[in-house]
C-alpha cells in the first residue's frame, strides 16, 4: 500500500511539473504569439494603424471601433529612437513593449503639453552620453532609459464619437517614429 501511494505521489508531482513547464514555455514557443503578429507586420519608423492590416488574419479580434490602435517597431542599435504626437483626443495611451510583447513603460495624455509629446528613447549608454553632454537641452522631451534594443510602442487614442474618428485616426497617422537624426 505504501508503494502505490508513494508512486500515485510521484506521477502527480512528475505530471504537475510536466504541465508546469509547458504552460511557462508556450509563449516563447508560438511563434503567431498576438504580439509577434503586431511586432513583425509593424514596419520600423512609422506608425501603422492596426485595422488597415493587410491580411484580415494579421489583425487582433474584436478591435474597439471607439479606440484607434497604432504601433511602432523601434531598434535603438543605430541610436536612440523618437515618437512625436500631436493627438487633441481626450484620451491617449502611449505603452512600450519589449520586442516578446512584454510591457515596460506607459504613458497616457496627462504627460502631455497641449495635447504634443515627445518620447525619446535610448539604451543606458546612449543615455550615459546626454547626461554627460551639458549643452543637451531637451526640455520637452520625455527621455527613457530602455534596457533592451528592439521592441515596438503601441499608442490608442480614444474617438468618442463616429464623426471624431476620421480625425483621430489622421492624428494617428502624422504621429512621428523614427530613429533621432544624427547631429
Amino acid at each position: 500500500m505504501t508503494r502505490l501511494v508513494l508512486l500515485v505521489a510521484t506521477v502527480l508531482l512528475l505530471a504537475a511539473a510536466v504541465h508546469i513547464t509547458v504552460i511557462l514555455w508556450i509563449p516563447r514557443l508560438a511563434p503567431a504569439s498576438a504580439f509577434g503578429v503586431l511586432y513583425n507586420n509593424a514596419p520600423q519608423g512609422h506608425v501603422d494603424l492596426i485595422e488597415e492590416a493587410e491580411k484580415a488574419k494579421d489583425r487582433p479580434p474584436y478591435l474597439d471601433p471607439y479606440l484607434p490602435i497604432g504601433v511602432c517597431r523601434f531598434d535603438l542599435a543605430g541610436g536612440p529612437h523618437r515618437i512625436t504626437a500631436n493627438l487633441q483626443s481626450p484620451y491617449w495611451a502611449f505603452s512600450i513593449h519589449r520586442e516578446n510583447g512584454a510591457y515596460f513603460y506607459g504613458l497616457t495624455h496627462t504627460a502631455a503639453i497641449d495635447g504634443k509629446l515627445s518620447i525619446e528613447l535610448r539604451d543606458p549608454g546612449q543615455t550615459r552620453e546626454l547626461t554627460v553632454d551639458p549643452d543637451s537641452n531637451l526640455p520637452d522631451i520625455v527621455q527613457l532609459s530602455v534596457p533592451f534594443t528592439r521592441g515596438y510602442i503601441i499608442i490608442r487614442a480614444l474617438a468618442q464619437t463616429p464623426s471624431t474618428r476620421p480625425s483621430v485616426v489622421a492624428a494617428l497617422k502624422t504621429t512621428e517614429c523614427a530613429p533621432v537624426p544624427a547631429e
